[in-house]
């Protein structure tokens, strides 16, 4: 219950997503007491960024890379200052095999997340997406649009110092839903 605490005053509050964007919400509910599971939002240039994390490994050590996740994906923001995703990812995957896997390269795809992340541009209407195995959902008018996520996962140390991330535009209208989720859902 101490872990889940400790975990929980990382996350963003609901007032706090709500205060950012209304019209959203948050569903998250951990399999355990602790999660890998990690969600972030913030505006950075007057865009509306948002990210959905599952980080690998299960229980306490998802619990501890959700933690470092959340906390190298908000470095990585302020250090570059910039709302595109797939520049934020391929940093963010830079930051992870450095801090995790370069003094180990034995550990090959044992760290690292799957994550969705976002960017809004509320004045043109429209969205900025990259993801690392974790696609998003747009509906509209009664339609499903999938944006499919790169085949990659952040701290994928094969392919250290390339561009790994895709960044896909769309411009979005007045009644789209925008859905960011992890596994973890249709998991339970």
């Amino acid at each position: 219950d101490y872990a889940k605490t400790i975990q929980d005053a990382v996350l963003p509050t609901i007032k706090k997503v709500r205060d950012l964007h209304p019209e959203s919400f948050v569903l998250y509910k951990p399999k355990a007491i602790v999660s890998g599971d990690f969600y972030w939002i913030n505006v950075i240039n007057n865009q509306l960024i948002c990210a959905v994390a599952d980080c690998k490994g299960n229980g306490v050590p998802g619990a501890f890379m959700s933690l470092l996740g959340y906390n190298m994906l908000e470095n990585v923001i302020k250090q570059k200052n910039t709302p595109v995703p797939s520049i934020i990812l391929n940093d963010l995957n830079e930051e992870v095999i450095t801090r995790l896997l370069s003094n180990n390269p034995e550990r090959k795809g044992k760290y690292g997340m799957d994550i969705s992340l976002i960017s809004i541009d509320k004045k043109n209407d429209q969205l900025q997406y990259a993801g690392a195995h974790n696609s998003i959902y747009i509906v509209r008018n009664l339609q499903l649009i999938e944006l499919k996520a790169d085949k990659k996962a952040v701290g994928s140390n094969e392919t250290q110092g390339q561009n790994l991330f895709t960044n896909q535009i769309i411009e979005l209208r007045g009644d789209d839903m925008i859905y960011l989720f992890t596994d973890g859902f249709p998991d339970q």
